[in-house]
């Protein structure tokens, strides 16, 4: 297991539920800082993928990743439409459209009510992207499973160039041109530095110098990102946000790899596990205590800070029991149902670990 990713999924996780427990649609606290959470999942992502899914066929990791990412954002996207159709005066832009549900389920971008390319549970934005990263890999894996990640980066890369010298004015199919796509191309730019030796070796040679820039460039870069979200400067997002979740994917697992900076508490890696759930259900806990409980009661600048950090304490602890009460089950009688029809490849491509465990291979 590679202990930092677990740590920066946690905190990926932990920024988005800050940044909507603050944003208009939470408080309104006008410190909207945390987005870049997607950027640093995404960047993981780009990673993770390439270092499990580079000795799987494309039926084994297509299965495998519908398996961990469809049953829990399903069950999240038929919660929030039935809110929308029971009690809509809690909804701000979800739309109660079956129409619209069923694009959300099969991740089709789709304009919602107020315009926006946002699906029933309106952060499956990003899932949209995720399932056509997962897509691309697959189909790079039927070319080559040694070259998936060169190839589904050519195909990103492709795709983007053909669609934005083609003219088109389809506001769905430019998403696919967005710079956003590049970070998992720079996720799978860190799976060949991390798989690098001479990359290794040089940093071994170089040992205090090499933990100083690792550490300083990860620092550096987290400071950036804070602070050009903050200041809500208008760069590309795949700049402001992109380059900086690079250097800090990048400063973690190689601080781990070749010097063994890791921090390996049982507590990050359970919030790791529970980053997908925290991610997908805080809005239940953090908007619906808002306007349920919430939206009609003075607390005033201090009592609302505590209760943005109350409501970070219980949308963790709902994801954890979620996690372990719903998903780990869940998981572990649907892997065990496909492992027999989808026995794990024995190929083992120069281009992946072989080191990576069983914890890793369900990533």
């Amino acid at each position: 297991m590679i202990y930092n990713l677990q740590l920066l999924r946690a905190v990926a996780a932990l920024v988005v539920v800050f940044a909507h427990a603050c944003s208009s649609a939470g408080f309104g606290l006008g410190l909207s800082v945390g987005a870049f959470g997607v950027d640093i999942f995404f960047v993981i992502s780009g990673f993770t993928i390439s270092y499990v899914g580079s000795n799987l066929p494309a039926k084994v990791f297509l299965t495998r990743r519908l398996i961990r990412i469809v049953p829990l954002y399903w069950g999240a996207t038929f919660g929030a439409y039935s809110i929308t159709v029971l009690a809509p005066s809690l909804i701000q832009s979800t739309d109660s459209s079956v129409v619209h549900l069923l694009y959300s389920l099969f991740f089709i971008p789709h304009l919602n009510k107020v315009g926006y390319f946002e699906p029933t549970l309106a952060l499956g934005w990003s899932l949209n992207y995720e399932m056509y990263f997962y897509f691309l890999f697959s189909l790079g894996l039927l070319v080559s499973v040694r070259w998936a990640p060169i190839l589904c980066s050519l195909f990103m890369l492709v795709i983007a160039g053909a669609i934005l010298t083609s003219g088109t004015t389809n506001a769905a199919v430019l998403l696919y041109a967005d710079p956003i796509v590049l970070e998992f191309i720079g996720g799978i730019l860190i799976f060949y530095i991390y798989n690098s030796e001479s990359v290794a070796t040089w940093l071994r040679s170089h040992q205090k110098l090499a933990k100083t820039l690792l550490l300083g460039l990860g620092t550096i870069a987290f400071v950036v990102i804070v602070e050009r979200e903050y200041a809500a400067v208008g760069t590309e997002r795949a700049l402001r946000a992109g380059i900086p979740a690079f250097v800090i994917v990048l400063a973690a697992v190689m601080l781990e790899k070749v010097f063994a900076y890791a921090i390996k508490r049982k507590t990050t890696v359970l919030l790791g596990d529970a980053s997908y759930v925290l991610y997908l259900t805080h809005p239940y806990v953090v908007y619906g205590s808002i306007r349920l409980f919430l939206s009609h009661v003075s607390l005033g600048p201090l009592g609302t800070w505590a209760a943005v950090v109350v409501l970070l304490a219980m949308a963790t602890a709902v994801a954890v029991a979620i996690h372990l009460l719903l998903e780990r089950p869940v998981l572990s009688l649907l892997r065990r149902m496909t492992a027999t029809s989808h026995p794990v490849s024995t190929i083992q491509p120069q281009t992946a670990p072989a080191t990576a465990t069983v914890k890793e291979l369900r990533a």
